[in-house]
Formats: C-alpha cells, sequence, structure tokens
C-alpha cells in the first residue's frame, strides 16, 4: 500500500516487475466491505494506491454520477486510476496550452501595501 497518487497500480505492478517481485492487481474489495484492523488478513500480493482507492472511493461510495466529473489535482496515476473506474475527470496533467488564457501573478494591478 502507497499513498504515492502519482503512480497507478499498473506502474507499480511495472516497478515491482523489474525488481522481481511478484505482485498482482485486485479490486480491494475488502476496503469496502468492511474496516480493516490488526486481524484482518490481507495477501502480499495485492497493490493499493491511494490513487486507486481514492477513486474506489468516489465511484463507489459517493456515487459520482457518469454526467459529472471530478477536478484532478494530481498526476498521471489518479488520471489513469480515474479512467479505469470510468470516472471521468478534467484538470490533472493537461498540458497548459490547452487551457484558457491565464493572466500571470505578477501582471495584475495589485492595490499598494503599506499604510493607508
Amino acid at each position: 500500500m502507497t499513498n504515492n497518487a502519482t503512480k497507478s497500480r499498473r506502474t507499480l505492478k511495472a516497478n515491482f516487475d523489474r525488481l522481481g517481485v511478484q505482485a498482482h492487481i485486485v479490486r480491494p474489495v475488502i476496503l469496502l466491505t468492511r474496516e480493516l484492523n490488526a486481524d484482518t488478513e490481507c495477501t502480499k500480493d495485492e497493490i493499493y494506491g491511494s490513487a486507486y482507492v481514492a477513486t474506489v472511493y468516489i465511484s463507489t461510495v459517493l456515487k459520482l454520477p457518469k454526467t459529472q466529473k471530478v477536478y484532478v489535482i494530481g498526476m498521471e496515476g489518479l488520471e489513469e486510476e480515474l479512467a479505469g473506474e470510468g470516472v471521468a475527470s478534467v484538470g490533472g496533467t493537461v498540458s497548459s496550452s490547452s487551457l484558457p488564457h491565464l493572466t500571470p501573478l505578477m501582471q495584475l494591478a495589485l492595490p499598494p501595501i503599506g499604510p493607508r
């Protein structure tokens, strides 16, 4: 389990494969059905990333309608997991050239700082 949302389960598995560690990608049903505690049995061959857990929460617990999108403040791993669960998203790693023109803060006319 990792809290690194920049990596999808697929990317994490590829890293494990390169290291010679056998690991499998599975849907973490246990997270949806009961609380985890010290007695909870989890097999060592399951990969859980925070990007996937957040995605499962959005799609299964929040039951986000397919007509709505989530705004991603994150990287490709989060976008990949959202897409894999059928959750539409905007933001994320979209290139700056496809964003509407934003005025840099230094070009804004700000009131002077100091005593009034």
